[in-house]
């Protein structure tokens, strides 16, 4: 029997958390589906919550507040030790439609290589009102990959070859988020199936842990961030980790890649001199974004 291992970290998300939850269980899955929940130093009654559905197929791991990045890093560290054949990552505030898993394992089950799934979303409102829904322009190319995440981390399947192959620096302050981690690897190792329907309600609401802004709202957000102080992360602090974490084990192709990549991304007439290398690869607005605010 097929077992998915899901990983969830929660964070002060007793408003919605039960929906989620309810949705994961509800799966019509015909396999085993186990739900490991690291919590983020929650200070409401997301614990009583989870306490709840102890005696069901879940597994709580209490933890210091590190933030979404660092806690599903951690997650996925600690994922290695169960065994499972699957392995999906799940925000704390959505609803899953019911035949999620089952779409997922389908598309990536005859792959006998590192193989990651992902998929479109459907944006709703904190009452699960339709939005709108985001399909990524560009393919994914490991060079795609490097200037724009495709990887939603909430929509995520993949094996445990993949899993296998994930490497964790020590300090991940240079990471922007661990789904783009998760996709950088994927792209490098093995197969990326996209789906452009999406089987989640990705619930976009005040308090989101992590969240998605798009169309005006994001390029507006975007161009007032060139007035702040630069963030940690960027993606060629993102490139430059990945290279030195997976150093030797990288594919000719993969290493060119990088080195092209961080060669380029220093000035903005670089960036532009890049993606026009890469033009089949990137969609117009992902290709804008990289020039204008990388």
């Amino acid at each position: 029997m097929i077992k998915v291992l899901v990983l969830m970290s929660t964070w002060n998300g007793e408003r919605f958390l039960k929906a989620q939850l309810d949705s994961i269980f509800a799966q019509s899955f015909d396999g085993q589906i186990h739900l490991l929940v690291r919590d983020d130093g929650s200070n409401d009654r997301t614990l009583n919550l989870l306490d709840s559905y102890l005696g069901t197929a879940i597994t709580i791991v209490r933890g210091r507040n590190i933030g979404a990045k660092a806690s599903f890093l951690e997650l996925m560290r600690l994922a290695v030790d169960f065994d499972a054949d699957y392995y999906a990552l799940s925000d704390q505030d959505d609803v899953w439609c019911p035949n999620k898993i089952a779409v997922a394992v389908n598309c990536i089950k005859h792959l006998s290589s590192p193989a990651l799934y992902c998929s479109s979303v459907e944006l709703v409102n904190k009452d699960l009102g339709h939005l709108s829904n985001y399909i990524h322009p560009g393919d994914h190319s490991f060079e795609s990959t490097l200037l724009s995440n495709y990887v939603t981390g909430c929509t995520s399947v993949f094996n445990r070859m993949l899993l296998k192959k994930i490497r964790f620096p020590v300090d991940s302050s240079h990471i922007i988020m661990h789904d783009w981690w998760l996709g950088l690897t994927a792209a490098s190792y093995g197969d990326v199936f996209y789906d452009s329907i999406s089987h989640i309600k990705y619930r976009q609401h005040g308090n989101n842990h992590v969240g998605m802004v798009m169309g005006l709202r994001g390029l507006i957000r975007r161009f007032k961030s060139c007035f702040y102080p630069k963030r940690v992360a960027s993606r060629v602090t993102q490139a430059k980790l990945f290279e030195n974490t997976y150093c030797g084990d990288l594919s000719d192709l993969t290493r060119s890649a990088l080195s092209s990549f961080i060669k380029y991304s220093g000035t903005a007439f670089g960036r532009l001199k890049y993606v026009y290398l890469i033009r089949s690869h990137v969609g117009l607005v992902t290709a804008v974004r990289y020039v204008l605010f990388s």
